[in-house]
């Protein structure tokens, strides 16, 4: 089979090109011990020494990846899911009815499992595939089955799926790549791919029967792509890609401590956009201004972490310690149409539907838990708050003085309070807006949607998003001269800020504060100096 291409989500981005090496994790899943006599009392103390035997590792993992932020606390997490009470008496409870540990472990990580997908959020599903993990762990441990990561150095790994322990271990032994026929690109196992910069292709339909061991391959962790036993034209091509993306990257760290400024002076500052911890390593990296959006809702990991003020808490005190002095902007959260939606009855066009502060407003409980934790946060005076998805300025009044109230309680003082402007109507009442706003921040990614009535996510109608529009142009530039007007702050969010041509365009029209992907932010300080 030469070069035979095949598709998957891009996980990691990076080119890699090297031998095969298949690992089979789900091999000894179902090679049980032998058992000639049940003691209920044994079975209990197999499990507790696996459960511990995985903490002791866990923590282990943490100790040796400190520095990156999100490893940390992934693996705390699932040392609290095995710690958990709930865990302990529910295998416990199957034991005492005669089933063998792993037997108790496979059915109460079922039925854990069928409760998690009948929540009906894209969020809970994602968790399926690290709860499998920790199920097939424990298993292993109480039969000592050992995966064997000897033949891994300077191979790129295929696999069904990965687990989040399996990739540390397999990086730790020199491996080059990953490729996996499962797989998510919101799973603990994909975050761990990108923080540690190692290009990675998951979900790759029929891989594991396509290739063997010791077929070359190629990554592209770019396009998702991949491809099994590459001619002599295909590896010279990716070779040369491959070496033009490593010094392009190089050449952006010359622009690491660069202080881009406008024709007249005016220095232009690019702050990031935070979806994960992985997000917050790059800030850091390439040196951003700031973090000019934090999208709270990406950064919880289960439902129940909504309703936990401490959870939270602890969630956005390490963003904003990590970045003090700089500022942070944590968006209140933005349930709904594309992201996680917590309405009990389905929406027929949730675009339109109960999202945003609408949602907030409806449901107090959450907000009042979200602003309590977030205004804890404000303590060391660099966190500032966002409201999103305003309609009309009432909106903008009522958060503040729920807000005020829960500072009050708090004894600590109300941070700035800024609104997003993504509906028209916002855009509209940006005069009386501003008045009520601390600073503005313009959505553009659903103001333009809104704007021009195209669904972004609508590949059929993406040409009608032109943010080269002359009247969405000057919609922009009329929100600027009123915050010019008011003395409040205007900074640019979404798509078009980190794309270097509108970016450009903005620039020119006056506009100062960008928050963007940021692991573009040194390219688009370098566009702009060219």
């Amino acid at each position: 089979m030469i070069n035979h291409k095949l598709s998957g989500i891009a996980i990691s981005k990076g080119i890699v090109i090297g031998k095969a090496k298949r690992l089979d994790f789900d091999k000894n899943q179902n090679e049980l011990r032998t058992l000639n006599v049940f003691d209920p009392e044994v079975e209990k103390t197999k499990f507790d020494l696996a459960k511990n035997s995985l903490i002791i590792d866990s923590k282990r993992i943490i100790e040796k990846y400190n520095h990156k932020e999100k490893i940390k606390s992934i693996i705390e997490s699932e040392i609290m899911f095995l710690q958990d009470v709930e865990l302990t008496n529910g295998v416990n409870n199957l034991i005492n009815k005669g089933n063998r540990c792993e037997t108790a472990i496979e059915v109460f990580f079922s039925n854990y499992i069928q409760l998690i997908s009948n929540n009906g959020n894209n969020l809970s599903k994602i968790k399926v595939n690290d709860i499998q993990f920790l199920k097939h762990k424990l298993i292993q441990e109480i039969n000592d089955v050992e995966n064997d990561y000897s033949e891994v150095r300077n191979r790129v790994i295929v696999t069904s799926l990965l687990d989040t322990d399996e990739i540390l271990k397999i990086h730790e032994n020199g491996a080059i790549g990953f490729v996996t026929e499962f797989g998510s690109n919101l799973s603990h196992s994909s975050i761990i791919s990108r923080s540690l910069n190692i290009p990675a292709v998951f979900g790759v339909n029929s891989l594991l029967s396509l290739i063997k061991d010791n077929d070359e391959i190629i990554i592209d962790g770019y396009l998702g792509n991949i491809t099994i036993n590459p001619d002599k034209k295909t590896k010279k091509l990716y070779k040369e890609k491959q070496n033009k993306a490593d010094e392009e990257l190089k050449s952006y760290q010359d622009y690491k401590d660069t202080h881009v400024k406008n024709k007249i002076g005016s220095k232009i500052r690019f702050y990031s956009n935070i979806n994960n911890m992985i997000d917050l390593e790059n800030t850091l990296i390439n040196n951003a201004d700031g973090i000019g959006l934090v999208r709270t809702e990406n950064l919880v990991h289960e439902i129940e972490e909504i309703f936990e003020e401490d959870i939270q808490f602890e969630i956005y005190n390490r963003i904003a310690e990590s970045i003090y002095p700089k500022t942070v902007t944590f968006r209140l959260f933005d349930f709904g149409y594309d992201k996680l939606n917590l309405n009990d009855e389905k929406e027929n066009n949730p675009a339109l539907g109960l999202r945003g502060v609408r949602y907030l407003l409806r449901n107090k409980h959450i907000l009042e838990t979200q602003l309590n934790a977030l205004i804890r946060t404000s303590i060391n005076g660099n966190v500032k708050l966002l409201i999103p998805m305003v309609t009309f300025t009432e909106e903008v009044i009522d958060i503040k003085r729920i807000a005020s109230k829960v500072s009050n309680e708090l004894n600590i003082q109300m941070p700035k309070i800024g609104t997003m402007v993504e509906t028209p109507s916002a855009a509209s009442l940006i005069k009386q807006i501003a008045i009520e706003s601390d600073f503005i921040s313009i959505g553009t990614n659903d103001l333009m949607q809104y704007y021009f009535a195209a669904d972004r996510n609508n590949e059929h109608v993406k040409e009608f998003l032109d943010y080269r529009d002359k009247s969405f142009i000057q919609l922009l530039t009329n929100i600027k001269k009123t915050c010019d007007k008011k003395e409040k702050e205007l900074i640019i969010c979404g798509q078009i800020a980190s794309d270097e041509k509108s970016l450009m365009l903005l620039v020119k029209k006056g506009f100062l504060n960008f928050s963007v992907i940021p692991a573009r932010i040194l390219l688009l300080k370098k566009t702009l100096l060219k």
